[in-house]
């Protein structure tokens, strides 16, 4: 469109220039990438709706969203990304401007009749904050982020907290072994425990252990991991701690350029809690994120879990406040796209 910067949405996105913004932006996690949003609209439930900009910098701006399937045209709402699956968000090449980002966040807010919820990467807060239109729907959220710079050895010795040093040295002596698969070929274990974790948190929130497994099985099935798996090969790390040859403790680890995120975990608790199987996994995906060149390693949302803050907080990594912003397209906020475009072309 002359004289809109960012012109118009490109759809479908091509493919060779979405995984070229992906592996230019060092802000781009796993789920930003084309082969994630495919694992996503395999599962059934959503259809691919990204959006793809050139700007007129030169750079290029990439938005991984999907539109829920079964619903009519404007009316069913687009997720960047839907709960359970990542962070989404605006991923921008190194040469676009903040200008040129903040247009396109305006047009995502401005999509009218298109209801979208959007969850960037928490570490860029900041930018999303000086972007968004100030009438925009937020809600609060929080994450942790384990900062890599340094490399694993002044990780361990500087950000570990002592206990989880201790814990990663009693897994060590309790004779637990660890497995690293990048084929898929664990996916059968992890789900194994995976299923005795739901049956734990139904029990702890007093529901009935079929409804607590089915409610986990439908959000996550199986052949959502192993779809994932075979997806993003070498990216997908699963890694599996034993017990007595027992399976005790699972996590997923997601590796993309210089970003590593822990996407899953679950363990079987009795084993897992003598041994200490977890702190051990951990250490080791950490290790490993920082033997790839990763900077950030992902911890995922935390909510109001104080323990589970506590657990990731032992390993260094610090609380990220962060908004989800929840556009319901209304037509005013076209006058802020406008405005911008405006603003752009004086300063031109």
């Amino acid at each position: 469109m002359p004289g809109n910067p960012i012109g118009d949405p490109v759809i479908p996105v091509p493919r060779d220039e979405w995984d070229a913004v992906i592996s230019a932006s060092p802000d781009a996690l796993a789920f930003h990438a084309p082969n994630w949003s495919d694992a996503v609209c395999a599962s059934g439930s959503w259809v691919d709706a990204t959006l793809f900009f050139r700007a007129a910098s030169g750079g290029r701006l990439v938005v991984p969203m999907v539109r829920r399937s079964g619903v009519a045209g404007r009316l069913a709402p687009r997720a960047s990304l839907p709960y359970g699956w990542g962070f989404g968000g605006v991923v921008a090449s190194p040469e676009t401007t903040p200008d040129e980002f903040r247009m396109v966040v305006a047009h995502l807010a401005d999509s009218a009749g298109e209801p979208t919820t959007v969850r960037p990467n928490p570490l860029l807060r900041d930018r999303w904050a000086e972007s968004v239109p100030a009438q925009s729907a937020t809600v609060q959220r929080g994450a942790h982020v384990l900062d890599l710079e340094g490399g694993f050895e002044r990780v361990f010795k500087e950000r570990f907290k002592g206990r989880a040093r201790t814990a990663v040295r009693k897994a060590e002596r309790s004779g637990v072994t660890v497995e690293r698969d990048t084929t898929g070929r664990l996916v059968a274990d992890f789900y194994s425990l995976y299923r005795s974790s739901l049956d734990r948190w139904a029990e702890r929130r007093r529901i009935p252990t079929w409804l607590g497994r089915r409610l986990g099985e439908t959000r996550d099935p199986r052949r959502k991991f192993e779809d994932v798996a075979s997806r993003l090969r070498e990216g997908c790390r699963i890694w599996l701690a034993r017990v007595d040859d027992q399976p005790a403790a699972a996590l997923i680890c997601l590796v993309r350029g210089s970003n590593a995120s822990y996407w899953r975990g679950c363990m079987d608790e009795e084993r897992a809690s003598r041994t200490q199987a977890s702190h051990l996994l951990q250490k080791l995906a950490i290790e490993d994120a920082c033997n790839s060149g990763c900077l950030h390693y992902h911890m995922g949302e935390t909510g109001g879990s104080r323990s589970l803050a506590q657990f990731k907080e032992g390993f260094g990594a610090r609380l990220h406040l962060y908004e989800e912003f929840r556009f319901s397209g209304t037509r005013p906020l076209r006058r802020t796209t406008a405005r911008l475009a405006s603003g752009l072309r004086r300063s031109a």
